[in-house]
């Protein structure tokens, strides 16, 4: 009888361990280089994780009103400090990457900052009061003094204004430079001058189920994850802009 018993507590145990499922809810500009890296680290590991995308100031509000996410991975600091100081977050927020914002137009045959800095056409942007890479755009509109006359194609996040762009909907705008990294002649890096540096960080979030879990993820993120990060056109997170 001992015996079974302790066979069927092994049995329980492992059942526990295969259904633990780290939620990550992450800006949807990081989200192509994040499903590289958990695809590695679920390799490694065995750890499934579970990924929600939207823009950073979807997935704030969703937190703040009780979504059982273990993760959040924006694309700012504002946001994850605002968990932080709520008591919603189980340690200060970490950076873990910087980001770079790119301008895309794919019928533009060789595309350059001069094509950027006279464009008079419509273009393709995330929100900027919920997106970062938004708010980044709208600074260098600013910059560029662009006539406020032609309305903006204004997407839910970056996803969004990138999809605005690669169905032809709009000539060109502004996505994340690891959204179109493969393709130097049609896309370019803008320079950092023209918007603030975006630094993008993350918490582990008070109600987690899986904190020892879900910071042992946040390590590899850190640490071997950082190649992906590099390859898909972030700047690592020891990078000075």
């Amino acid at each position: 009888m001992r015996i079974l018993l302790i066979f069927l507590w092994l049995i329980n145990g492992s059942v526990v361990a295969e259904t633990i499922v780290i939620r990550v809810a992450v800006a949807a500009n990081f989200n192509a280089t994040l499903q590289q890296v958990v695809a590695n680290y679920e390799t490694e590991t065995g750890t499934k994780i579970e990924i929600s995308v939207a823009s950073s100031g979807v997935l704030y509000q969703q937190i703040v009103h009780g979504a059982p996410f273990d993760l959040f991975l924006s694309a700012d600091t504002v946001r994850p400090a605002a968990l932080y100081e709520q008591q919603l977050a189980l340690g200060k927020p970490f950076t873990y990457v910087r980001g770079a914002l790119a301008f895309w137009c794919p019928t533009c045959e060789k595309l350059s900052l001069d094509t950027v800095a006279s464009w008079r056409a419509r273009v393709a942007m995330a929100n900027p009061n919920t997106a970062p890479y938004g708010a980044a755009a709208a600074e260098v509109v600013r910059h560029l003094h662009w006539s406020s006359t032609i309305p903006p194609a204004v997407g839910n996040s970056v996803s969004q204004a990138y999809q605005f762009i690669a169905t032809g909907n709009v000539a060109g705008g502004f996505v994340a430079y690891s959204q179109v990294i493969d393709q130097p002649s049609q896309a370019i890096k803008l320079p950092v001058e023209w918007y603030t540096p975006i630094v993008q960080q993350g918490v582990v979030l008070k109600r987690s189920q899986y904190p020892e879990q879900t910071n042992a993820f946040v390590n590899y993120l850190l640490s071997q994850g950082q190649r992906e990060v590099l390859k898909m056109g972030y700047l690592a997170t020891d990078v000075v802009l």
